[in-house]
Formats: structure tokens, sequence, C-alpha cells
């Protein structure tokens, strides 16, 4: 009887810790997703005529002319510019 009543002492105290902490989860789930939207490759044109573009999804790299390699899980690209898969 003894362990049961523990046992359920526990439980509550656990429930408790759960309900104070769901908020907090909450925003660091919303602050995770903007973080890898953040990352998107912004179209450098100036007239933006949306069928130009394409959206690419998965981990995806841009090599530029210096050599220099950028990378991203989300990718707004022009038709035009060539994204290679990473690894």
């Amino acid at each position: 009887m003894k362990k049961a009543k523990e046992i359920r002492i526990k439980l509550a105290k656990r429930k408790q810790f759960i309900k104070k902490i769901l908020p907090y989860l909450s925003v660091m789930f919303l602050v995770v997703i903007l973080m890898l939207l953040v990352g998107c490759a912004k179209p450098k044109k100036e007239k933006r005529d949306i069928t130009q573009y394409r959206v690419e999804l998965g981990k995806k790299c841009l090599i530029k002319e210096d050599g220099s390699v950028a990378w991203s899980y989300v990718w707004i690209a022009d038709q035009n510019v060539t994204l290679v898969k990473c690894k």
C-alpha cells in the first residue's frame, strides 16, 4: 500500500511538471520551425514573377563562384539555379 501511494504521488508531481513546461515546449517548437525557415534562399531579381521561382525541400547545397557552399533544407530558387544534394 505504501508503494502504491508513493507511485501516485510521483505521477501527480509528473503531471504538474508537464502542465508547467507545456507552454515552453510549444514556444520552443515554434522557434525551431522558424529557424528552419530563416535559412531560405531569398530571390535577388527585382521583378518578382512568382512563376520564375520554385520551392525545393530537403538538404540542398549551392556552390558559389568563389568556392563557398551555402546549404539549407528549404530553398526558394530561380529556375536557372542548380542545387545539388548535400551529404
